[in-house]
């Protein structure tokens, strides 16, 4: 209504039209409709959602330590009755007098029971069959956060020398990250101490990286690590194509994300110069395409690095990181044997 006008009366046809509403005004009118507020506090859409962002991210932290914590329960139970996870115990095999002997290296988290039916071919064809339980493996997961590199290569130095003092020659069959500690071990050998031979089976040179992780899985965990000690390691962390073997695997349920530091440690020494490249003795690989642990890529170039004067390399298709409980076992155990076995 025109100020001063009747009420009822018809508008004056000369009177000014009222102004039309300016950008600011319109916006004031329409923007309430929109978000249910002024335009002075579009501002604080961009800090409830980071609000949100965080408060989900912090649930969801909560909910994988809850689930961690549970695993790392399981784990302490089950070593409870004798102070070990059941079926994690060092293995010894074959007779004591025999010439040959040979040191077997399990993986990271795990124990001698990666080898499967390894350890009894060997000992059946005559060799003394040693398979220690690596520190801070096999019982509880939180030792392995206290554990370093440098504690578990002096525990096989120590074996590899008890072993040469009673048998002429000693064989070194590294799995995973086993394998790699045996090149390492093999590298600081003076040359009448060398292995009669070598045998590296699915070995660790890096992590195979998952196709979501887009950063180093080294940074992931250390990122991690302050607030995710450990992570479950759920049926996803099973490294088996044949998954009716699952139950014959021994290894933690809860991970410690400080011990990742041990693979990284362990790379970046496989990575120095010269060590690769100065392997004396002879030399047997298994590489498995479908790994979804250590790097069938990273494994494939060390095998080109390493100077091994008498090296052989099977690669096979169907088996996942465990071969040696896999589709392919078989054939791993006739490749390994063919060398590993004295003569009969």
């Amino acid at each position: 209504m025109v100020r001063g006008a009747t009420p009822g009366a018809a508008p004056d046809p000369l009177a000014p039209a009222p102004p039309a509403p300016g950008s600011r005004e319109l916006a004031e009118r329409v923007a309430p409709l929109i978000f249910g507020h002024r335009p002075r506090r579009w501002w604080l859409w961009p800090l409830r959602l980071v609000l949100l962002g965080l408060l989900l991210l912090a649930l969801g932290l909560w909910l994988l330590r809850a689930e961690a914590r549970a695993a790392l329960a399981r784990d302490l139970e089950r070593a409870r009755p004798t102070g070990l996870l059941p079926g994690a115990a060092a293995l010894e095999l074959g007779p004591g007098d025999a010439p040959a002997a040979a040191l077997l290296v399990h993986g990271w988290a795990t124990c001698p029971a990666d080898f499967a039916d390894l350890p009894q071919r060997l000992a059946d064809c005559g060799l003394r069959v040693r398979a220690p339980l690596l520190p801070g493996h096999g019982a509880d997961p939180r030792a392995l956060q206290r554990v370093s590199l440098g504690e578990i290569e002096a525990q096989l130095q120590s074996e590899y020398a008890g072993l040469r003092e009673r048998h002429s020659q000693v064989f070194l069959v590294g799995f995973s990250m086993g394998a790699a500690l045996c090149l390492v071990l093999e590298a600081g050998l003076p040359e009448e101490q060398l292995p009669a031979g070598l045998a590296l089976v699915a070995p660790y040179f890096d992590i195979a990286r998952p196709a979501w992780l887009p950063i180093d899985p080294a940074r992931a965990a250390a990122w991690l690590e302050p607030w995710l000690p450990f992570v479950a390691a759920g049926p996803e962390f099973v490294r088996l194509a044949d998954r009716s073997q699952a139950g014959r695997l021994v290894k933690f349920e809860a991970l410690p994300l400080r011990a990742v530091g041990l693979l990284f440690d362990l790379r970046a020494k496989l990575a120095g110069p010269g060590l690769l490249e100065t392997c004396r003795s002879p030399l047997q690989m298994v590489v498995s395409s479908g790994d979804r642990a250590a790097d069938p890529a990273a494994a494939r170039r060390a095998y080109e690095r390493l100077r091994s004067p008498d090296k052989q390399l099977l690669e096979v298709e169907r088996s996942d990181h465990h071969v040696l409980l896999d589709h392919d076992a078989q054939a791993i155990l006739s490749f390994l044997e063919a060398r590993l076995c004295p003569p009969r």
